[in-house]
């Protein structure tokens, strides 16, 4: 099932695991490409499915975007994530949800 994840998805699994908001990958991509790409394109990669206009956008920048992760565009397309997503040490913040009363 692994490698049936389109380009978006895998990007966005990603991006995930590195722990960077869609603005910081766009940001990053700008400086890489030195072509001004906003958040909302970012994501719209990330919703990409195959065949679509936004995957052969983001096919166009594969080069700039996997630099910025440190891969080559071969290992994006090509890489079993089930890694990642069993991953159980990610960190986690727990929320108290126990209200406290307020002072009179």
């Amino acid at each position: 099932m692994a490698l049936d994840r389109s380009l978006g998805e895998r990007l966005h699994l990603l991006r995930l695991a590195v722990g960077w908001s869609a603005a910081e990958c766009a940001y990053r991509v700008t400086l890489a490409a030195n072509e001004v790409i906003q958040p909302t394109t970012w994501l719209q990669w990330e919703r990409a499915v195959q065949g679509s206009d936004s995957e052969e956008a983001l096919r166009h920048y594969l080069d700039s975007v996997t630099s910025i992760f440190g891969v080559s565009p071969e290992w994006l397309q090509h890489q079993d994530f089930s890694e990642l997503l069993d991953s159980s040490d990610a960190p986690v913040l727990a929320f108290n949800t126990e209200r406290k009363p307020k002072p009179d």
